[in-house]
């Protein structure tokens, strides 16, 4: 089939899709259509590029991606905050009720129901905000950026570009505060099969702390109360989630892996922080962000890798 007709035609079959989608089938049908377009791919693929007809065909899949844009994949509920509410007494939760009411505004309304906002790209408003009152209150804390591939600049091409969050240091504990963590959990990067599709980055962190009760764990309590104690173990599985997100479908196929374990230890995370090594030299820049290529294997299921 000539490319131009093909290409017409497997937009024409994912159209289809943007009217039928809903919150109770979303999850099903993106996999299917990932599926369909892994398939379809290497139809798109001459002389080591994409041909330009591929394009039209992935700006209908990521229209039907964005139809649940906000409904998010976590079932317990955010705070609601009202005009009215007095400040907690603990400090962290006095830290975040203030950080919270800041980046929000509540403006004229009389409560605000968290689990309403989108809080993309709100991140270093919310880290910044924290760290305005730790300073103020003589507290030690920092700002910690997570660059994409946890290389500075834009090495890697990918949806997800930094995110800031803080450490605290508060009563001889240290505390990761992470207000704007919600972000991760739409549905549609939550969806294993995503990986693998050209032109596609890898899922979102939220699909990797889905996973097991204890990641879920980690989650509700960061995402509720806005803050959870450090330790090695609660660092470690926070940003093997972000290492995650950063790989893409070839990252699997090129090193025979099928499962979503990270080997990195704290250690490698603070010398990725301090500079002297990446994720992109240790993982190759083809196997991060947003895919070029397709695999070899369209038919991998990435679904059996969770455990």
């Amino acid at each position: 089939m000539e490319v131009k007709a093909k290409s017409a035609e497997n937009k024409q079959f994912i159209d289809k899709f943007s009217y039928v989608i809903n919150k109770d089938n979303y999850s099903h049908v993106l996999d299917g259509l990932y599926r369909y377009m892994k398939m379809e791919t290497e139809g798109y693929y001459k002389d080591g590029h994409m041909l330009p007809e591929y394009n039209s065909v992935l700006e209908a899949l990521l229209f039907v991606e964005e139809t649940s844009h906000y409904r998010k994949v976590f079932n317990f509920d955010m705070p609601v905050l009202y005009n009215d509410d007095k400040r907690p007494d603990n400090y962290l939760d006095k830290l975040v009720f203030d950080a919270r009411r800041e980046i929000i505004k509540f403006h004229d309304r009389k409560k605000i129901d968290t689990n309403q906002i989108d809080y993309t790209n709100k991140c270093i408003t919310a880290s910044q905000e924290v760290l305005r009152s730790c300073i103020d209150d003589g507290i030690k804390a920092y700002i910690i950026k997570i660059y994409p591939g946890f290389k500075k600049g834009n090495i890697i091409e990918s949806d997800l570009n930094c995110h800031y969050f803080n450490i605290v240091f508060y009563n001889n504990k240290a505390y990761l505060v992470d207000l704007t963590y919600a972000q991760f959990f739409h549905q549609e990067k939550n969806v294993f099969n995503r990986l693998g599709v050209v032109g596609l980055d890898g899922c979102g962190v939220g699909a990797y702390m889905m996973q097991n009760e204890k990641t879920k764990s980690i989650v509700e309590k960061i995402i509720k109360d806005g803050y959870i104690q450090l330790n090695e173990d609660i660092f470690k599985t926070y940003l093997d989630a972000f290492t995650l997100s950063f790989r893409n479908g070839l990252y699997y196929e090129n090193n025979d892996i099928t499962c979503f374990d990270v080997d990195y230890t704290v250690d490698d995370y603070l010398k990725f922080f301090r500079g002297e090594d990446n994720q992109i030299n240790r993982e190759g820049l083809e196997n991060l962000g947003k895919q070029r290529k397709p695999l070899k294997n369209h038919e991998i299921d990435f679904n059996i890798f969770v455990k």
